[in-house]
């Protein structure tokens, strides 16, 4: 059962498998039927994510306040929930309706969000996504609201910007600056792990290409090929998590990465998306799942999440244009853009290499990574 508001839904919607069928990889030969079954599992979920954000809309549309009420009350069961990423969630749905109503409702909520958690440093102090954190180390809040949530703000801000009163738009287009304004030149982003950096970097790129900024957008590139060599070994594997690999964090950090190349289309990180996807992809089972429990950070078992398969196809992976129509991995999250340039992707499926035999038993290592092997025989 579908429980939260964006938590379960937008969620689901960025990572579920979406596996038809547990094949070897191979390309269909009946492209209408799978471009018909991509068109009706894309509807589905859009008329989902609709669904959920109106109900919340019919429980507070007289009072945008009691948005985040209602988001509390939905995820009850999570013991750390992000009442600002859930806000920043239903607005960009929100922003597809073309009822006035819904959407001035998702400003307001917005406005309000910013209220609470954007400080006048530019960051974003998420306190109640972490319950696992006492009140003195609140701090580590900080780099990794930013990063996400400022790049989620900016998506709301290009969606509804031509909505926004003059003083709504200064006041979004002041936290944003801000924002941009506290990760240039920050020696955080050389600090932190992996994924939260590489998407700092990413938010900066993005606000400055926005607002004309070019310093900006040469300090980040700058500073995201940086983390790039020193954290994205030659085969793909990303080491700046807790100074190592972890499983989950190289399908987050590899996203993220592939995000920030798609934006950029700056040649060094599109060909460490390249390498870091197809390392996942060499060691994803055939329908997707992630045997990613190892490493520094995780403990995470599931699928590869659809969202980065198919930004690898479009950044030119053969490997990810191979799994998605293997998997019928469905666009789900992405834009119009992405997909068709991931289909336009000459599909190429992972054949497992021989790489040493492994005498005391009888059986071949076909794939082999800093903590696991698999076995054939």
């Amino acid at each position: 059962m579908i429980r939260g508001w964006s938590v379960r839904v937008v969620g689901w919607g960025g990572s579920i498998a979406l596996s038809i069928a547990l094949q070897a990889l191979g390309v269909p030969t009946d492209k209408n039927r799978f471009d018909s079954e991509v068109t009706a599992a894309r509807e589905r979920i859009m008329t989902l994510r609709k669904v959920q954000m109106e109900r919340v809309y019919r429980s507070s549309a007289a009072d945008a306040a009691r948005v985040a009420d209602v988001i509390l009350a939905e995820n009850a069961d999570e013991a750390t929930l992000s009442v600002l990423k859930e806000v920043l969630a239903l607005a960009m749905d929100a922003s597809r309706s073309d009822n006035a109503a819904i959407r001035n409702w998702a400003i307001e909520a917005v406005d309000l969000a910013l209220d609470e958690y954007a400080r006048p440093n530019g960051t974003f102090e998420e306190y109640d996504r972490a319950s696992w954190i006492g009140p003195d180390e609140m701090w580590r809040t900080i780099p990794w609201g930013t990063a996400f949530r400022a790049n989620e703000l900016l998506d709301v801000y290009q969606a509804f910007k031509d909505d926004l009163s003059p003083g709504q738009r200064a006041r979004w287009e002041e936290v944003l600056r801000n924002s941009a304004a506290w990760v240039r030149g920050n020696p955080v982003v050389g600090s932190v792990v992996f994924n939260c950096a590489i998407d700092l970097c990413r938010f900066l790129w993005r606000a400055g290409s926005e607002f004309g900024d070019a310093g900006a957008v040469e300090w980040a590139l700058r500073s995201g090929r940086e983390r790039v060599r020193r954290d994205v070994d030659d085969d793909g594997w990303i080491h700046g998590e807790n100074k190592g690999v972890s499983g989950f964090y190289q399908l987050l950090g590899a996203e993220l990465l592939a995000e920030f190349a798609w934006q950029s289309r700056d040649p060094e990180l599109v060909e460490a998306a390249d390498r870091a996807a197809t390392v996942i992809l060499n060691f994803a089972a055939p329908d997707l799942l992630w045997p990613g429990n190892f490493g520094t950070r995780s403990d995470f078992l599931g699928p590869v999440r659809p969202r980065l398969i198919v930004l690898a196809a479009a950044l030119g992976n053969k490997a990810a244009a191979a799994a998605i129509r293997a998997n019928r991995v469905f666009k789900a999250s992405v834009s119009d853009e992405i997909w068709a340039a991931a289909l336009e992707t000459g599909a190429d499926p992972v054949v497992p290499v021989r790489v040493a035999e492994f005498p005391p038993v009888d059986a071949t290592v076909v794939r082999e990574g800093p903590w696991q092997a698999w076995f054939a025989g």
